[in-house]
């Protein structure tokens, strides 16, 4: 078995790991940047400026769409030339780097919000007028695998189901499934975490796009790698969890050999990422989406995301039976569950308890998990300075708890459950805190808005457009008889809304195909 990577891989990351160092500010990268600007080649000016703008969003500055925009165009304008001139590699080379600037983390992260998933047509208008950008993410696959009806399970009489799945790393989410249909129904599972795979096999960012452009040129897919090989000849259905790395590498291997049906699951993080727009969609046979504006923001955005099977929208699968309401809850208490990384957007919470404490004392701020210290990084700096200045600010008004194994307990015993995220899938912390008997208070995450907005999730009433509709919300429950009504219908709804028999019943189908 081979464990030393492959040429092409070795190349990449020595690539990859040249361009960062031309960007950086030590001696050499000064050095290579004036000796590319000396050249008087535009490709070579070009290079050192996208050099120094991976380093800045390497180091956690999100560089402004005017700005990017234009260096898009330019790197995608030489991916074009060069394929024009049948230079294939070089093509690659140019547009795999317009895809890691555009994609990269700190693009869609910080204070603009993600050009993505508030403008979707303008951040794709580069790739959209550039033959290279179109190949590689927009052009829909030729001769789709499937029709319009899905593929069901072979057929297996009395045996169980037997489900593979396929993952990188993060189980949590899927183990919930797998633990739920082994026990409520006639379904089997074997797991391979991919990330595991030999190197020279196991799914990475170049990988990828060699197999999107050998499919592209001549329709050649990759040979499965021989530790699947077994795997999917057991399975009667294969299950993708993420739609990574994985997914997009998994649709470009040659299948064929196999019964299997494939399905896949998607979640809200894969749409900041290229690679269900680098994906073969019509190698799936359904794919399912954990909320209804991913859905349509994945429709929207992913042509070949289109070409599937059929696809879905399902809750998460989770055992709520541990949340319960208290008795006794403390109506005064605002509990956030995850705060200490921009997404979550922690200010909104601290602004609402400034104001709600400048009427009422008596409200406080809880927040749970990892704390500014833990989740600290180098360009996460200056906001963890500006989050811990506004939370020493207000001195007794927020109580900062850190990582807590007891979630179900401070759950019930607090007032409200804050939800002020940019941008969430479902944030399953949400529906805890309503079976728990919190009254939940959901920001409308506006990256979200776009697409349907958090209404699309959870009920309208629950949903604060602002800051000054939030406050409104807490304080319109201003005795406990209100308050008890109101936690009292919000956990009605999600009990109602999550019935584990309707969820289980969604993915056997999905599963099955039947």
């Amino acid at each position: 078995m081979r464990t030393l990577p492959r040429i092409d891989q070795l190349v990449d990351f020595t690539r990859i790991r040249a361009l960062r160092l031309l960007g950086s500010g030590t001696r050499a990268g000064r050095a290579g940047r004036a000796a590319l600007t000396r050249s008087g080649r535009r490709s070579g000016r070009l290079l050192a400026t996208c050099s120094q703008i991976l380093h800045r969003l390497d180091a956690g500055q999100q560089v402004p769409w005017d700005e990017l925009r234009p260096v898009l165009d330019a790197v995608l304008e030489r991916a074009d030339a060069a394929r024009a001139r049948s230079r294939t590699e070089r093509s690659d080379a140019w547009a795999d780097l317009a895809v890691r600037l555009a994609y990269h983390r700190s693009t869609h992260s910080g204070p603009a919000h993600s050009p993505l998933m508030l403008r979707a047509e303008e951040f794709l208008a580069p790739f959209r007028a550039s033959a290279s950008g179109r190949a590689l993410l927009l052009d829909p696959d030729q001769a789709p695998v499937h029709g319009p009806e899905q593929k069901a399970a072979r057929a297996h009489g009395d045996r169980p189901l037997r489900v593979l799945i396929l993952c990188h790393s993060s189980w949590t989410f899927v183990r919930r499934v797998e633990a739920d249909l082994e026990e409520h129904a006639n379904v089997e599972f074997r797991s391979v975490d991919v990330s595991t795979l030999p190197l020279p096999e196991r799914p990475t960012h170049g990988l990828v796009l060699r197999q999107r452009s050998a499919w592209n040129r001549d329709g050649t897919l990759r040979p499965v790698p021989s530790a699947l090989e077994e795997p999917l000849a057991w399975a009667d259905t294969v299950f993708v969890e993420w739609g990574t790395q994985p997914f997009a590498w998994f649709s470009l291997l040659d299948l064929s050999p196999f019964e299997a049906r494939i399905v896949a699951r998607i979640h809200r993080f894969e749409g900041l990422t290229p690679y269900p727009m680098l994906a073969r969609g019509a190698a799936y046979d359904a794919i399912c989406f954990v909320s209804s504006p991913l859905r349509t923001f994945f429709e929207s955005v992913s042509p070949r995301i289109t070409q599937s099977g059929r696809r879905f929208t399902f809750h998460n699968m989770h055992s709520l039976e541990s949340f319960t309401p208290s008795p006794d809850p403390h109506r005064f208490e605002l509990l956030q569950i995850g705060w200490a990384v921009p997404v979550k957007d922690v200010s909104f919470s601290l602004e609402v308890i400034r104001r709600l404490r400048e009427i009422d004392d008596r409200y406080v701020l809880r927040l749970v998990g990892p704390t500014l210290e833990e989740t600290r990084t180098t360009g996460t700096a200056a906001w963890t300075e500006k989050i811990a200045h506004q939370v020493a600010e207000l001195g007794e008004g927020v109580v900062v708890d850190g990582f807590r194994s007891d979630i179900p307990d401070l759950l019930a015993e607090a007032g409200f459950i804050l939800s002020t995220s940019v941008v969430e899938g479902t944030h399953e912390s949400v529906a805890e805190g309503a079976v728990a008997g919190c009254i939940p208070v959901v920001r409308d995450w506006p990256e979200i808005v776009p697409w349907g907005g958090a209404g699309m999730v959870y009920p309208a009433e629950w949903i604060v457009a602002d800051v000054d509709a939030a406050v409104h919300r807490i304080l319109s429950f201003p005795d406990a008889a209100a308050f008890d009504a109101a936690a009292a219908a919000a956990r009605a709804w999600v009990l109602e809304s999550r019935r584990p028999e309707s969820i289980r019943a969604d993915y056997l189908d999905f599963l099955s195909g039947s």
